[in-house]
């Protein structure tokens, strides 16, 4: 909850800069790949969340080479000058249904030990490919023989011994120096994998560099440009400022309450705001008007985001209520069915489709009640 709030004041920050800034060449230099890699900071939580939960992923058709286009950006401006990152993609288009932030995540891994383990100057190499598994590969690996995606991730680094590459897998086990890892990062890389019904090996010589390969299910149907869009078409535009409601935002961090308030001012919202739950009730007792409240779950006081939720729905029912969290994902199910939730960090765009969602509910609900 506390490192979804900091994401939420840093992408709260960067994302008004990045649209504000004239300068082209320092916005895609500096701030992009910052905003890039916050949000990706938000993805590791929720990826964490899931582990620690064993929860199942959320696979979506992802085209590999659109994938690798926004990776190889974060890599090529977060590794050291000495080190170059080179791609040879695919002849032909590639889709597989994975968990995008996933698949991200276990390629960052990769090339982040690719990076520990090249001394001076070296490369990083990632080629994606089709790779048909044949019955008898297919036998030996545990999947079913067909098409796949193959992404090798190669590097020119100190290499590992058999021994090491036997155990590279294993979760805890590190070839790294003391203090320099944990040991989880690979073993994270083959759960995903295996999760994907998908397989990972590695091919290693001392002193030769090292060279991961993955296969991912290959799926046939194309997920193209346009399906995209048309999900961002879905995406509704903040409401016509001629029919704006009222909105009360209930956060007690500060700096996350000062960058909410600026999301839904830029939407031409008026708002108030409160610290906590009690001062939350007292301005709804004593200002008129108020139509929505926007809050926070984990607060200090005797009450908190969900149970001023609850009062509210009690003593002022025609008030409708959406819940900011930083760990959804550990809500009781009964809460999500019973309020609208964002997980932090959201967007503009999020925040102003759960708006127009909770506003038209609100809507279908006083229709049938005249009828």
């Amino acid at each position: 909850h506390d490192f979804n709030n900091l994401l939420t004041i840093i992408l709260g920050n960067l994302v008004p800069l990045s649209e504000q800034l004239t300068d082209e060449e320092l916005n895609e230099e500096y701030l992009s790949p910052a905003i890039s890699a916050a949000r990706r900071g938000s993805n590791l939580t929720k990826r964490l969340l899931t582990l620690a939960r064993r929860e199942p992923f959320d696979p979506t058709l992802v085209p590999i080479e659109d994938a690798m286009h926004d990776l190889l950006k974060l890599l090529r401006s977060s590794l050291p000058e000495t080190i170059s990152v080179n791609h040879i993609p695919s002849d032909t288009p590639l889709t597989v249904q994975i968990d995008l932030a996933q698949m991200e995540m276990a390629l960052l891994n990769l090339a982040m030990n690719a990076r520990d383990a090249i001394s001076g100057p070296g490369s990083i190499t990632i080629e994606t490919t089709r790779y048909d598994l044949q019955p008898s590969e297919a036998e030996v690996l545990k999947l079913a023989a067909g098409p796949f995606a193959k992404i090798t991730v190669a590097d020119t680094g100190c290499g590992m011994s058999a021994e090491q590459c036997e155990r590279i897998f294993e979760p805890f086990f590190t070839s790294k120096a003391a203090g320099a890892g944990f040991g989880l990062g690979l073993s994270m890389v083959y759960g995903f994998v295996r999760q994907s019904n998908g397989a990972i090996w590695v091919n290693s010589i001392p002193n030769s560099g090292t060279r991961f390969s993955m296969l991912l299910p290959l799926v046939e149907t194309p997920a193209t440009a346009e399906t995209d869009s048309a999900a961002d078409a879905d995406i509704p535009a903040p409401p016509a400022a001629s029919d704006l409601d009222l909105i009360l935002v209930v956060e007690d961090d500060h700096e996350v309450r000062r960058v909410v308030r600026r999301k839904i001012t830029k939407m031409g919202f008026p708002l108030l705001d409160a610290e906590n739950a009690a001062a939350a009730l007292d301005i709804l007792h004593s200002v008129q008007g108020v139509s929505l409240v926007l809050t926070d779950i984990a607060m200090p006081g005797a009450l908190d985001g969900l149970g001023l939720a609850k009062t509210i729905r009690h003593d002022f029912p025609e008030i409708r209520v959406i819940l900011m969290s930083g760990h959804a994902k550990t809500l009781d199910p009964d809460t999500l069915r019973d309020f609208p939730v964002l997980t932090k960090p959201f967007s503009d765009a999020e925040l102003a489709q759960m708006i127009s969602q909770v506003r038209d509910a609100a809507g279908d609900a006083t229709s049938k009640d005249d009828g």
